[in-house]
């Protein structure tokens, strides 16, 4: 079964219950049940199927990085002539999504630092990898 068939066999309660959870991945699944007058078992059935055909990835938190001291947010554009798996395995307290990308720059990072002396090491220390031609950096001011 490809994922087109499968978004098209998922009801009105499969996306209750995803609409649910992505507003809060910790909501116990009595409170969904109680949410949606349908039965616990029910709502446990169909997360644990809506997992097993790869509709729920998984369940992550959100943190206040701010809170935590990373003050500084970034957008990154690497423009790459390899894979840099390895760059994104080293920095995972910096880099939190990494994306490929069409264009000149062919990866995206969004990237979390403590202050501009660490974003500035964390540049200097990817800019010296072999693989990589340049780097495009903006700074996150706010999000909408």
């Amino acid at each position: 079964m490809n994922k087109n068939e499968t978004t098209t066999k998922l009801d009105n309660t499969d996306h209750e219950i995803i609409k649910q959870l992505t507003h809060d991945g910790r909501k116990s699944y009595r409170q969904i049940a109680k949410d949606l007058n349908i039965s616990v078992g029910t709502i446990t059935n169909r997360i644990n199927k809506l997992t097993k055909i790869g509709i729920i990835k998984g369940f992550q938190i959100q943190l206040d990085y701010a809170a935590l001291g990373y003050s500084i947010e970034t957008l990154i554009e690497i423009e790459s002539t390899g894979n840099i798996k390895h760059i994104i395995n080293k920095y995972p307290e910096n880099i939190i999504t990494a994306h490929k990308t069409t264009g000149q720059y062919n990866t995206l990072l969004i990237t979390r630092f403590k202050d501009t002396k660490e974003l500035d090491n964390f540049l200097e220390n990817i800019t010296k990898e072999e693989n990589i031609n340049k780097t495009y950096t903006q700074l996150i001011l706010n999000t909408i």
